[in-house]
Parts: structure tokens; sequence; C-alpha cells
């Protein structure tokens, strides 16, 4: 058995809010879930087999659930799907020894969302178009092993 890590997240306001919440949500193979702390910063997780992992459609939208789910509540990191730890001592000691990164980035997302940006279009005019409307430069490239059509765009 190892622990699944769905989230690390700042429960400084309210610990017994968190508790209650996970109380009402099923991890992947419906386990339950369950925090494991260190001051102001907690891990969800729940139990899992190893041989249980498995990296298909239905637990990928489960993981996902819980993390939206906790997200509506708390200022959160979301773990990639298969984070996993033997013991909850092994996660403590990782909330302990990366505390302060994990607090600094848990501050730039607290009262944040996230929206995800599509554009379909002949990327030369695009490029061009930004070019002329900003002073600032624009670089688009392609995500690595994406379709044609998914691109990024980044100021720099």
């Amino acid at each position: 058995m190892g622990k699944l890590i769905y989230a690390i997240l700042s429960n400084k306001f309210d610990f017994r809010k968190l508790n209650e919440l996970l109380s009402g949500i099923k991890g992947i193979t419906g386990a339950e879930l369950s925090a494991i702390s260190f001051d102001e910063i907690s891990a969800v997780v729940s139990e899992i087999n190893k041989a249980d992992l498995i990296a298909d459609k239905a637990n990928a939208i489960v993981f996902a659930g819980v993390i939206e789910n906790l997200s509506q509540h708390f200022a959160l990191l979301p773990m990639r799907f298969g984070s996993l730890l033997d013991s909850p001592g092994e996660i403590q000691k990782m909330i302990e020894k990366n505390y302060p990164e994990f607090q600094k980035n848990i501050q730039k997302v607290e009262n944040k969302n996230e929206f995800g940006l599509k554009i379909f279009c002949d990327t030369a005019k695009l490029k061009a178009e930004m070019m002329l409307k900003s002073d600032e430069t624009i670089e688009i490239s392609q995500n690595p092993g994406s379709t044609d059509n998914d691109w990024v765009l980044e100021n720099i």
C-alpha cells in the first residue's frame, strides 16, 4: 500500500473544514481521503495499492474531480497523476523539506483562477498582427507532442 497524493494545499484558515470536506469525497478505487499536514500545509492523500494505480480515463476523471472539488474551497497545488509515496512519514518529510516553496507557490495561486485558451489560426499572420499591436516581443511555439493546432503564446 502507498499514499497517492492529489494536491498540496494551505489549511491555514480552517483545518476542520478540510477534514469535513474530505469525508464527503472519494478517491480512486473509492478510497477515503485524508490530510497529512505540516504547519499550515497539507497533502490530500488516499491509500492505494500500486497495482490499482492504472492511468486510464476513469481514474483520471476521479483524480481530477478530487482536485476540482478541493479547489473550490482551498488554494492548492495539484499533483501529477501517480504521485505516490510509501508512508505518511515520507509525505510529511516531503512537505517539511519543500515548505517554503509550497507556501510561495500557494500564495501565487491564492484567489486566482486558471483558464486555457486555444487559438486556431495561421501562426505567421497572428504573429505579424501581434507584433504590430504590441511593444513586447511575442513568442509563438508549438507544445511538444501536440497537434498542429496546439500553440503557446508567451510574452518575452
